[in-house]
Order: C-alpha cells, then structure tokens, then sequence
C-alpha cells in the first residue's frame, strides 16, 4: 500500500485522521499507536517514535509500545535512546519473570550497542 503515489496518498490521508483522533482523544493509546503506525509506514520515523512514546506514557505496561519505540528510534539511528528504552522493556519483562522474552530483548540490546559503536567509527 505505501510503495505506490495512490497508497501513500491514503496513508497520509489515514495519518490527517489520526491527528485529528488525537487532538480530540489525547489519552487515546490505540489513537496513538495507530497514529505512529502509520506514520511509520510513511517513512516518518521522527513522527512515529513521537507517537509511540505517547503511547507508552499512556500504557507503560504495554510491553509491544516498547518494540516499536526503539525501532522506530534505530531506523533514525537514535542508537542510544532505543538502548534506554529496551532496557526498560528488559527491566518489565524480568519483574514480569518473562525470561525468555527479556532474552530476546537483550540481544536486540546487544545489537543496538553495536550498530552505535559502529556508527561511532
């Protein structure tokens, strides 16, 4: 949908609404992540990690707005504010007692520490 003029032109359409969604339901979590959802589909990264970290003010025991924030926030090369966010993702995840998920999650970590030492050089 979004690699065409006629499926960008409905995501941004899509996105104009979810603005609208959220100026009238600021508390809206769903309003919120669909907002960044499709403004990630957009290639807005700036706009969806802005989104996403609404959305996990809003729910921070939404463990999926933690995903999609430091996503959004690697793709923008933002390297160390994603490490921040995973480790708080861990840091549920282990009171939570998910082990195996919070294993995932530090090597998503590792990952994000090397991409930024990389980046670095």
């Amino acid at each position: 949908m979004g690699k065409t003029p006629e499926g960008n032109a409905q995501l941004a359409q899509a996105a104009k609404w979810f603005r609208i969604d959220v100026d009238e339901n600021p508390r809206s979590v769903v309003a919120w992540e669909q907002l960044g959802g499709v403004l990630a589909m957009l290639e807005d990264m700036k706009g969806a990690s802005e989104a996403f970290e609404k959305a996990m003010s809003l729910e921070p025991g939404n463990l999926a707005h933690y995903e999609k924030l430091a996503k959004t926030l690697e793709r923008q090369k933002r390297y160390g504010e994603a490490i921040e966010v995973v480790r708080r993702q861990m840091k549920l995840l282990e009171d939570r007692r998910q082990r195996e998920q919070a294993v995932e999650a530090r090597q998503y970590l590792e990952l994000l520490e090397y991409q930024r030492v990389k980046e670095r050089r």
